[in-house]
């Protein structure tokens, strides 16, 4: 009987520690999920930013020069 209660506590306790694990799994998820997405705006961002300087100096090198 002591047996059957100890083995029935051993589960109980893999259980909690198997749905600790897999929640700190899915925090860890989101979080990387949610850096990635932080990161490849950032990245936009600089690469709109880029392409507009490169495009006013295409044009102001472009534009006849007034003396």
């Amino acid at each position: 009987m002591t047996n059957d209660n100890g083995k029935k506590a051993y589960l109980a306790a893999q259980s909690r520690r198997n749905y600790f694990i897999a929640g700190g799994l899915l925090v860890f998820v989101v979080l990387v999920f949610f850096v990635t997405m932080i990161q490849m705006g950032r990245n936009t961002k600089i690469e709109k930013l880029n392409a507009l300087k490169s495009q006013a100096a295409a044009v102001s090198s472009a534009a006849p020069a007034t003396h």
